[in-house]
């Protein structure tokens, strides 16, 4: 039951992820979508938190979509 439980939260993500993505693609790659995945990434590999790793994709995101 524990290993069930702390897969629930990735696969969660990587299904809001898909999700998100998807509709996203049909006219190329934008590129906020690009540099919210890559802060996810980049925090994940250097903190293995989920939830710090998902912050900074929303900042990544959001803060290209507000730039560009």
């Amino acid at each position: 039951m524990a290993r069930f439980l702390a897969s629930t939260g990735p696969a969660a993500i990587a299904t809001l992820f898909v999700a998100s993505a998807l509709p996203m693609l049909k006219g190329g790659v934008p590129l906020p979508l690009v540099i919210g995945t890559l802060a996810v990434l980049a925090v994940y590999g250097a903190s293995r938190s989920v939830v710090t790793a998902t912050l900074a994709g929303s900042v990544g995101y959001g803060l290209a979509v507000w730039l560009l």
